[in-house]
């Protein structure tokens, strides 16, 4: 067996996937480099042994490779077992290989229905679409696809979601879960460094965001490579939001909201309405609330740059009467969010400025209250935009803050 074969066999075996394994396969490793094992001349498990099946037809087992020996109405059990890879090794079968194997099931008229016998506690991400496109296709040509599994954790249990049933073979080791997705390397920049070696990467003009999330995990930023960076202020519950932005010579795109991560950050509650303002540069549009319809707001600026402020105005909050301010603009793509219970204004920076913002609730003019952009309890310091303030005539005669109970809000 050549050495190209031998080194694809090894960097590509289950035992790649964990370095844990590593440990684990030393010997046999060992015994590969040194010559001690006899190989064959073949690069893939599948090509030494055909992936063995079982074909169930009533009482009596078949084990072969090939279903024109099965029996009438037989069901195919099609193992998965091991760490998942989309290509098969010289050690093991690839989820290719394995996909191919169930779509065969499903176009012989012999074959009733499949079992996938899972024993597998998962492997690599792009292994799981092979498997998922074949019981799909199953399912879809009213082929009922089984997952009997023992262990059925991450990847596994991804591809088992995917059949009519999932059943459990015992009742004491088998094991189901673990979903998600990791990764890990290994950083060997320190080591290389101290050897005298030092490794220089160099991207085009085009690339800025090539490899960002690897080189973010290398400097320990880990809080950084999702969709969104929620970054917690002074005030509990009041959010800056860093979004991920993908760039190039053509312009960006970056997601705004997701249901998902935003709930994972605390901020559940259902967006109802989306509003959206143009000013000019001195606007000074605030501090509002409503007294019903309570709004959480999330804001953020397509054009221009604003000083946004949230007024905590909780009277059971530890934080009551305090306020957090952030600069939000087209240029830094900052969000902010401002939970139920506060008061809201900006001031505009720019000469002019579009401002975005959803709303957890409707708005209703009945419930308008608000507290003067420059009230003396609160004392807000907004920044120098270089000219007078231009405020409403509603937002001049606002109640001051000490003069209101704001009862309003000992709910929150």
């Amino acid at each position: 067996m050549s050495f190209s074969i031998l080194y694809s066999a090894i960097t590509r075996g289950k035992w790649f996937i964990d370095f844990r394994e590593v440990d684990a396969h030393q010997m046999l490793i060992h015994s590969f480099l040194e010559r001690d094992i006899e190989m064959e001349n073949k690069s893939k498990l599948s090509e030494r042994e055909p992936i063995p099946f079982l074909m169930n037809s009533g009482a009596e087992v078949f084990y072969g490779t090939d279903y024109l020996q099965a029996p009438a109405n037989s069901t195919a059990i099609i193992p998965l077992h091991g760490s998942m890879l989309k290509y098969g090794t010289y050690c093991s079968y690839g989820t290719t290989e394995i996909a191919d194997m169930i779509d065969m099931a499903v176009e012989s008229p012999k074959i009733s229905g499949l079992i996938l016998d899972i024993d597998s506690g998962g492997g690599s991400v792009d292994a799981i679409a092979p498997l998922v496109c074949s019981i799909q296709n199953a399912r879809k040509k009213q082929k009922c696809v089984i997952a009997y599994a023992d262990l059925c954790a991450s990847a596994a249990y991804y591809v088992a979601c995917y059949c009519n049933e999932i059943i459990a073979s015992n009742n004491i080791s088998s094991e189901f879960g673990s979903i998600g997705v990791m990764m890990s390397f290994m950083d060997y920049e320190k080591y290389y460094e101290s050897n005298g070696v030092k490794q220089h990467t160099i991207y085009s003009d085009l690339s800025n965001y090539k490899n960002e999330p690897f080189e973010l995990a290398r400097k320990g930023e880990y809080e950084k490579m999702g969709k969104f960076n929620f970054i917690e202020t002074e005030i509990p519950g009041v959010v800056v939001i860093e979004p991920t932005v993908f760039g190039d010579d053509r312009g960006y795109f970056m997601e705004t909201y997701q249901i998902d991560d935003f709930a994972a950050a605390g901020i559940d509650k259902p967006f109802v309405q989306d509003n959206q303002s143009r000013s000019t540069k001195g606007v000074l549009r605030g501090l509002h609330f409503q007294k019903n319809h309570t709004q959480g707001k999330l804001v953020r600026v397509t054009m221009g740059e604003v000083y946004d402020v949230a007024v905590d105005c909780r009277p059971n909050s530890k934080t009551f009467g305090k306020w957090v301010g952030v600069t939000l603009s087209a240029e830094n793509k900052k969000m902010f969010y401002i939970p139920e219970g506060f008061a809201h204004g900006f001031l505009v920076l720019s000469d002019v400025a579009e401002f975005c913002y959803k709303c957890t609730d409707v708005y209703d003019p009945t419930a308008e209250g608000g507290i003067p952009y420059d009230d003396p309890t609160v004392n807000v310091q907004w920044p120098d935009c270089g000219c007078e303030h231009k405020t409403s005539a509603k937002d001049k005669e606002h109640t001051p803050f000490a003069e209101q109970k704001f009862e309003y809000f000992e709910k929150y």
